[in-house]
């Protein structure tokens, strides 16, 4: 598979010698679309279904049931089944499983199946939005504190309409909005900068503004990226980070970069306390590259294989497929070496098998 995705320009890239008209990044995830925005083709979720689609999702049903309840467990069988249905399938399977058989999909893997394998279906048969929120929850209360990092590569690059979703379901799921949630298990300070990500009213015009973007970055090089002015407790570098849409903060650091020769990360003030220092470093890489930012998340949690096949399929089922091809490029461009590669060393042959099997759909 071509994982460099022909026509694509690096958003990382900061070669853009400002002539009067900017580059222009394309945004690569779902951003700009109006539907679907958690799934790629193999997790639509269609509106209308036919007696084929029926009979197969009953037909997959009895198998998955037959296979869980086997003497040794036909491993191959489940994996096959996991590792091809798309979100429409997965909804019609789970409702002919409990239909046919009284029980849910879940309630028997978890009986039959064991250990990280078992983890790893009940995360494939799960809903996209759900597996997001679940993992946000699982990283904020990870002892002995969160790693911002993990946060930020699943929040980062999603639409207004995706953080509306997440935001919803979070709530609905644990009892408390996630805003609640960053204060209860993080500090304030990097509360208040993780919360740049969920906001629901990020402009999101994804024409480009050469006017804008060069008055962003003079702003940012004239009045200082860290600190604050008048009665606002917050940086320049907040309200732009917070407001502005991805795709023309790109542009912005591409231009403060043109006009400087040096990344806009790197030139908070020394005064600026060091949590919010490091936390706003990190929110502005992830703006930048994503892909990249994520890639480099999947590699700090490969000697780890349970942290590391677990960011692997959040960024797998919650992203689509454009996005997760540059993840995998990304990695293997900075550590020359494949994501397949890790998953090839594990030993859990039936979670190896998985893995692989998705990733080459």
């Amino acid at each position: 598979m071509d994982l460099f995705l022909a026509g694509h320009t690096s958003r990382g890239s900061t070669k853009t010698p400002f002539d009067g008209v900017l580059p222009v990044y394309e945004p690569l995830n779902l951003s700009n679309r109006k539907s679907d925005k958690f799934q790629d083709d193999r997790f639509k979720l269609r509106r209308t279904s036919s007696i084929v689609d029926i009979l197969n999702s009953e037909s997959q049903a009895k198998k998955l049931h037959s296979a869980l309840h086997s003497v040794d467990g036909e491993v191959g069988t489940i994996i096959s089944i996991l590792s091809r249905m798309s979100q429409y399938q997965r909804t019609r399977i789970l409702h002919y499983y409990k239909s046919l058989f009284g029980r849910k999909l879940s309630t028997d893997m978890k009986n039959v199946l064991g250990g990280d394998f078992c983890d790893a279906c009940l995360m494939l048969i799960s809903d996209p939005k759900v597996i997001a929120c679940k993992q946000i929850y699982d990283l904020l209360i990870e002892f002995p504190f969160p790693r911002e990092e993990r946060l930020i590569s699943i929040l980062c690059e999603r639409s207004n309409e995706e953080i509306q979703i997440i935001q919803h379901t979070y709530e609905k799921k644990f009892g408390e909005s996630l805003e609640k949630s960053f204060l209860h298990y993080l500090d304030s300070e990097k509360a208040k900068f993780i919360k740049i990500l969920v906001n629901p009213l990020r402009q999101e015009d994804w024409s480009l503004n050469s006017l804008q973007v060069h008055v962003d970055a003079q702003n940012l090089l004239n009045l200082g990226i860290g600190v604050s002015y008048g009665d606002s407790p917050n940086p320049i570098i907040y309200s732009l980070l917070r407001k502005r849409g991805f795709n023309h903060l790109r542009n912005v650091f591409a231009e403060y970069e043109r006009l400087t020769g040096k990344k806009v990360w790197n030139m908070l003030e020394p005064a600026m306390p060091q949590n919010c220092r490091k936390i706003l470093v990190l929110i502005m890489e992830a703006v930048n590259n994503p892909e990249l930012f994520t890639a480099k998340v999947l590699l700090s949690s490969t000697p780890n294989f349970a942290e590391f096949y677990k960011t692997l399929l959040v960024t797998r089922l919650t992203r689509n497929k454009e996005f997760y091809n540059l993840v995998e490029y990304r990695f293997t461009e900075f550590c020359n070496r494949r994501i397949s590669d890790v998953v090839k060393s594990e030993d859990n042959s039936a979670l190896r098998t998985l893995l692989l099997s998705l990733m080459y759909l």
